[in-house]
C-alpha cells in the first residue's frame, strides 16, 4: 500500500538528511511532537512520507465495525511545524514530496475553518504518488485536488469506508480534472454505488496500467451473502472493457457471478478477453451460493476450481492466436486485518478458508492444434513479486 521503509533509528535525536519518513502506525500521541519535528527538520529532503495510525484504525473497525472521527492531531502537529514564524497564511517552504500516504486521518482538523488550499503542508503539484486510505474529509481533499492546475500524479489510492455521494461526486472531478495516470486504485466501503467509470476514461483510461475498482455494502460475514457491488462489470450502454482500457496490464475486479454459464455458473472471462497486455487479474469476490457450488466442488477445490473454469472461457473467447500474457491469478481480496494476524470471522473457520485469498501461477501450453492449456500452481504473495515485478494488484486491501 505505497510502502517506503524508514531508513533510520526514529528516536535518534540527530536524524540524517531523510528521503524517506514511514509511521504509518503511530498510536502515542505524546510521541507526536519529535516526529513532527523530524519531518520539519528534513525538509528541503524528504520525498516520501508516510503518516497514519494503520494498527489502532484496524482494531477499532474490527471490533465496532466503525472508525473514530477525531484523528487529526498529527497533521495539525506538522502544519504548526512546518508554519513560518511570521503567522503567515500559508506555509513559504511546503515539503516538495514525490509520494505522500495517509492513513485514518483527519485531514482537517475540527477545529480549523475548512481551509482554501487542503494539503498546504506539501508542494501538490510534485507528487508523483498520493494514497489517501480510510481517511476523514477525504472528500473535502479530493475536491480542492480537482483545482489544482499542474498535478502530475502518476498513482492514486483510495480506500473509503461510508455511504457518502459528496465523496462520489468529488472523485469523478477529481479524476476528471486532470489526465496521465498510471495505477488507479479505489476500494469503497459501506457504500450503495460507485462513480462510473466514464469519469476517467477519456482522462486517463489511454495512460492506465493497473485499475482496481470496486464497492461493497460491508464486510462479508456469511457465506451465503457476497456483499460486493459487482454489477458495473456488465457495463450498461457499451461493452467492457472499453477500448480506452486497451493497455492494462494488472486489474482488480469483481465478477457479478449471476452471469451465469455452464454447470458451475461462472461468469465468461470474455470480459476480460481483449485485454492484450494482462499479466495480472485480481477476481475480487466469490459466489455468494457457495452452499450449491460445493454440492459439485468440494470447498477445498473450489478456488482453483473457479479459476480453472475462467481459464478455460478465457481460451475460448480469446481473439488472437498468441498465448495470453496473463502469468497471475488472483481469486478473493485482501484485507489490512489479515496482512497483520490471519482472518477472523467470529470463529467461522469455514468463512475464514472460503475468504482467504489465492494466488496462482498460470503456465501456458500449446497443444499440436494451437490449442491452449494452462498449468496452475497456488504461490504466495512473495512467490508472485518474485514472477511479475512491481505487482500493483496485490496492494490494495480492504480493512477487514
Amino acid at each position: 500500500m505505497c510502502r517506503a521503509s524508514t531508513h533510520y533509528n526514529v528516536r535518534s535525536p540527530f536524524p540524517p538528511r531523510l528521503a524517506t519518513f514511514n509511521q504509518s502506525s503511530i498510536d502515542d500521541k505524546n510521541e507526536l511532537g519529535w516526529k513532527s519535528d523530524i519531518v520539519s527538520k528534513n525538509r528541503a529532503t524528504l520525498r516520501h512520507l508516510t503518516l497514519g495510525q494503520e494498527m489502532e484504525m484496524v482494531n477499532q473497525y474490527a471490533s465496532t465495525g466503525e472508525l473514530d472521527d477525531d484523528e487529526g492531531w498529527i497533521l495539525h502537529y506538522l502544519e504548526k511545524d512546518l508554519q513560518p514564524v511570521s503567522s503567515s497564511s500559508t506555509i513559504d517552504f511546503p515539503l516538495e514530496l514525490w509520494t505522500l500516504h495517509l492513513i485514518g486521518l483527519r485531514l482537517i482538523p475540527p477545529s480549523l475553518p475548512i481551509p482554501i488550499s487542503v494539503l498546504p503542508f506539501a508542494n501538490l503539484e510534485m507528487l508523483q504518488v498520493l494514497c489517501l486510505e480510510s481517511c476523514i474529509d477525504s472528500e473535502v481533499v479530493l475536491s480542492n485536488l480537482a483545482t489544482v492546475s499542474h498535478l502530475s500524479l502518476k498513482r492514486f489510492q483510495l480506500r473509503f469506508e461510508g455511504e457518502s455521494q459528496v465523496l462520489r461526486d468529488s472523485l469523478a472531478s477529481f479524476l476528471k480534472s486532470f489526465s496521465g495516470l498510471v495505477h488507479l486504485s479505489v476500494l469503497l466501503d459501506k457504500t450503495t454505488s460507485l462513480p462510473s467509470l466514464d469519469c476517467f476514461l477519456t482522462t486517463h483510461g489511454p495512460s492506465l496500467r493497473t485499475l482496481i475498482w470496486e464497492g461493497r455494502t460491508t464486510a462479508r460475514t456469511t457465506v451465503a451473502t457476497c456483499t460486493s457491488l459487482s454489477n458495473h462489470t456488465s457495463m450498461p450502454g457499451y461493452r467492457f472493457p472499453p477500448p480506452q482500457f486497451g493497455k492494462l496490464q494488472e486489474i482488480g475486479f469483481p465478477i457479478n457471478w449471476n452471469h451465469t454459464s455452464g454447470a458451475a455458473r461462472l461468469t465468461p472471462m470474455s470480459l476480460f478477453t481483449d485485454l492484450r497486455y494482462l499479466r495480472a487479474l485480481n477476481i475480487r469476490t466469490l459466489p455468494g451460493d457457495i452452499e450449491n457450488l460445493c454440492k459439485i466442488i468440494p470447498l477445498r477445490d473450489l478456488h482453483e476450481s473457479l479459476v480453472r473454469s475462467l481459464l478455460r472461457e478465457m481460451t475460448l473467447y480469446r481473439f488472437s492466436r498468441d498465448p495470453p500474457k496473463l502469468e497471475i491469478i488472483i481469486i478473493g481480496a485482501f484485507t489490512v486485518a489479515e496482512s497483520r494476524e490471519p482472518r477472523v470471522t467470529g470463529g467461522n473457520r469455514r468463512l475464514d478458508d472460503l475468504l482467504r485469498p489465492r494466488i496462482y501461477f498460470v503456465e501456458w501450453h500449446s497443444g499440436i492444434k494451437g490449442d491452449l492449456t494452462p498449468t496452475l500452481t497456488e504461490i504466495s504473495a512473495q512467490e508472485a513479486k518474485y514472477y511479475s515485478d512491481n505487482l500493483h494488484v496485490l496492494e490494495p486491501r480492504w480493512l477487514k
